[in-house]
């Protein structure tokens, strides 16, 4: 899971309310209702402003403002191209949620622990000191939602609002741009059956 957070008083626009449940095994976003302290805010490389909040999580703003979201080519829920506007600042997780953070909020006792704690193709996983780093997985859009409102204070984002902290307002294609996938970039599956790993990777590795 990655959090999104707004301002203390904000509250979401009445079109980006509905959050999509995550597939049962993928990593979710989450979706903050109280900013993190700016006082460590800088600005890094790419010119982003970016902070740590409170349960040590690295987060980026994102400044209000509208993009096109959608798609004119592509499967058919990413029709039609529309403008959406953000009419408030929010802060993202640049990173999904790892197994450590999960388990941090299940050592306090608010969380579950996720119902299988192997993966794809490791026997261990979540609980395991090798994948401290990985993405947790196996967690219901519940359990993300627990972790999310009562651990990190927020919320799930919507889908518009996680589009546009992956898209940004310049229509890129994907996160870094324009560049066709390739395993450098991301973890995926790229034709049929077969995967740049056939599991997760750490949560810093890929763009």
């Amino acid at each position: 899971p990655t959090v999104l957070t707004l301002p203390a008083d904000a509250t979401p626009d009445a079109a980006l309310t509905e959050a999509a449940p995550p597939i049962d095994g993928v990593p979710t976003e989450s979706l903050t209702e109280a900013a993190p302290t700016e006082e460590n805010a800088q600005v890094n490389e790419q010119g982003y402003t970016i902070t740590t909040d409170a349960k040590g999580s690295l987060m980026l703003l994102l400044p209000a403002g509208n993009f096109t979201m959608g798609a004119d080519t592509g499967f058919a829920d990413e029709k039609p191209v529309h403008r959406v506007e953000l009419t408030h600042d929010t802060w993202i997780d640049v990173y999904e949620v790892s197994n450590d953070q999960y388990k941090a909020c299940v050592d306090a006792g608010v969380c579950d622990v996720p119902r299988r704690t192997s993966s794809e193709r490791r026997s261990t996983y979540y609980g395991d000191p090798q994948y401290t780093d990985f993405p947790v997985i196996m967690v219901t859009w519940e359990m993300a939602q627990t972790f999310c409102e009562d651990w990190r204070g927020g919320r799930l984002p919507t889908e518009a609002e996680w589009e546009y902290a992956a898209r940004g307002k310049d229509l890129r294609n994907y996160p870094w741009g324009n560049e066709v996938p390739t395993c450098d970039l991301a973890n995926y599956s790229y034709k049929d059956d077969e995967y740049c790993t056939t599991d997760t990777v750490a949560v810093n590795s890929r763009p």
